[in-house]
């Protein structure tokens, strides 16, 4: 039970802190309103780039997987899902700021995909080296 509460305690608190940075960094730099946990491709070329993404980060799952049951679970940290998942998702988001980037003509948004990407990557080094999700 305690475990069920600290999780809709930090899901929370993500979901806090994204919408108060989505709000004022979205207002500092003058852009348009977002849709928060939506996926927006910027072209074809973006929406085929994440699929085939998506597709590797199944394949390394499934194989990391079976490695961690073949193997000792604890001696091969990268192939646990929180960190196969935590790499992929920065892989995609760095790939929407690139696009953004290069083919939109408002080169803001890929500044605020990449602080977006900064913000989340620390939040996932804190919960993952705070141990506050163990017993």
């Amino acid at each position: 039970m305690i475990f069920i509460l600290k999780l809709l305690l930090v899901i929370g608190l993500y979901i806090g802190l994204m919408f108060l940075f989505h709000r004022v960094t979205s207002s500092l730099l003058g852009l348009e309103k977002r849709k928060m946990f939506e996926e927006e491709f910027v072209n074809e070329k973006h929406r085929k780039w994440d699929k085939w993404i998506r597709t590797i980060a199944a394949i390394v799952m499934v194989t990391g997987f079976f490695l961690v049951v073949v193997f000792e679970p604890s001696s091969r940290w990268y192939f646990q899902p929180y960190f196969i998942i935590s790499v992929f998702y920065v892989a995609i988001q760095l790939l929407k700021a690139y696009m953004e980037w290069k083919h939109q003509e408002n080169k803001r948004e890929s500044a605020y995909t990449l602080m977006e990407i900064g913000l989340t990557v620390i939040l996932l080094v804190l919960l993952f080296s705070s141990n506050f999700l163990i017993f």
